[in-house]
């Protein structure tokens, strides 16, 4: 058994100094040195290691360092790749591996821990652990992310189904699993994603510079709503028309839906079908930086993410 260990940073390859978390070049391989501590060398670990980063500092540069890196070696000798992580952007980074080879025949996992290893409330031993056993006993192919929500049991989660971590817990959730059954191999990201992202608010402004935007991502209330009777809210939208700036909403669910929804068409929003936030967010900074049908790949399934 041969697994590639891409170590990339984050909280579970920090230490704690000061009250504050720093990145620790020692400190992030840990979780492959407790694992071959307990477990013997029943799993022979190569270790490559792109880049150290907190999450929430992750660039085009990251993430196409990390794209590299796992697509230049899906080919070789390798049962599975395991993929360290921070929290704040992991959601992102899965969503792009999942664009990028989520059709893969080898699973391909990410996993990541809610304090540094030192703390004996990190879950990200039990997350590793999770992942070389979902690569040892055969569970899946494809893009997943590994977490326990409660520090036992581990959940896989697919790349592109994650949603958005919440301000009251560390606990990952998705949507129900999809078959993959194509992606877009390798693709490099361009620096800015060229995607607005308006976060539907009671009061808020909308008076946004549309310079250098080639897309508009809604994201709006729990029930999929905006507010339409907003006069500057349609105003925006009529600019973005103007400047033919598509306008796309999600999280809207299927079903009966309140009445402001009948006006979004009139109102120029395009409704994509239910997903999460960071695969569609992702989905638009990859169109923007590949020749494509822009309109046309947002609203085409492309790796799971609908």
């Amino acid at each position: 058994m041969k697994i590639l260990a891409v170590l990339t940073g984050g909280t579970i390859g920090s230490v704690i100094h000061d009250g504050y978390i720093y990145t620790d070049e020692d400190a992030k391989k840990l979780v492959v040195n407790n694992y071959i501590d307990r477990f013997g060398n029943d799993v022979e670990f190569e270790i490559v290691e792109p880049f150290t980063v907190h999450s929430e500092n992750l660039s085009n540069k990251e993430i196409n360092k990390l794209m590299d890196v796992v697509c230049d070696n899906l080919s070789k000798n390798y049962d599975g790749i395991i993929v360290t992580h921070g929290t704040d952007s992991l959601q992102f980074s899965a969503s792009a591996l999942s664009f990028a080879v989520g059709n893969t025949q080898i699973p391909v996992l990410l996993v990541s821990a809610q304090y540094p290893m030192a703390d004996y409330r990190s879950n990200g031993q039990v997350n590793f652990n999770g992942a070389v056993d979902f690569i040892k006993n055969k569970k899946g192919t494809g893009v997943y992310v590994a977490y326990s929500n409660d520090n036992e049991n581990v959940e896989f989660h697919q790349g592109n189904r994650v949603i958005m971590f919440n301000e009251a817990d560390d606990k990952v959730y998705s949507l129900p699993p999809v078959i993959v059954k194509s992606a877009l191999g390798k693709y490099e990201l361009k620096e800015n994603s060229e995607t607005l992202v308006v976060t539907i608010s009671p009061g808020a402004v909308y008076k946004y510079n549309l310079d250098n935007i080639k897309a508009i991502i809604l994201r709006p209330y729990h029930s999929g709503t905006v507010n339409i009777k907003s006069q500057e809210f349609l105003d925006f939208i009529k600019k973005a028309k103007q400047k033919n700036i598509p306008v796309y909403l999600v999280n809207l669910k299927d079903g009966v839906s309140y009445e402001g929804v009948r006006e979004y068409k009139n109102a120029g929003i395009d409704i994509l079908p239910f997903c999460s936030f960071p695969s569609i967010y992702m989905k638009a900074w990859i169109g923007n930086s590949i020749e494509c049908d822009f309109e046309k790949f947002m609203k085409t399934s492309i790796a799971g993410e609908f």
